[in-house]
């Protein structure tokens, strides 16, 4: 399996430094048994992966995973990284963007 990511540091004006977090853009094809070993396979305090959300006027949703396997809610360094993440690859964000964090209910 090929899986595109991206390795961001958030408050933080310089490479290696701040707070990193490890992103993984367009994961809904992957299977929700293996969300948690890729973030194990980062092994960042967190891995986020961006996928579409279930919640009506959302624009994507957020599941963040420690190494440890454990899902994670916040709407803190992890949104802020995948911003960051998009700017790096030169996609660009809508100016208002509404955003689900967390697992399914």
């Amino acid at each position: 399996m090929t899986v595109a990511f991206a390795l961001v540091d958030v408050f933080a004006d310089r490479p290696l430094a701040g707070n990193p977090l490890a992103v993984v853009p367009d994961a809904d094809r992957i299977d929700e048994a293996v969300l948690p070993r890729i973030a194990a396979e980062f092994n960042q305090s967190e891995t986020t992966f961006v996928v579409a959300p279930t919640v009506a006027g959302a624009d994507f949703r957020l599941r963040s995973f420690t190494p440890a396997g454990v899902e994670v809610y916040g709407a803190g360094h992890n949104a802020l990284g995948v911003g960051v993440a998009a700017l790096g690859a030169d996609k660009r964000l809508p100016v208002a963007q509404v955003v689900e964090t967390g697992a399914a209910a």
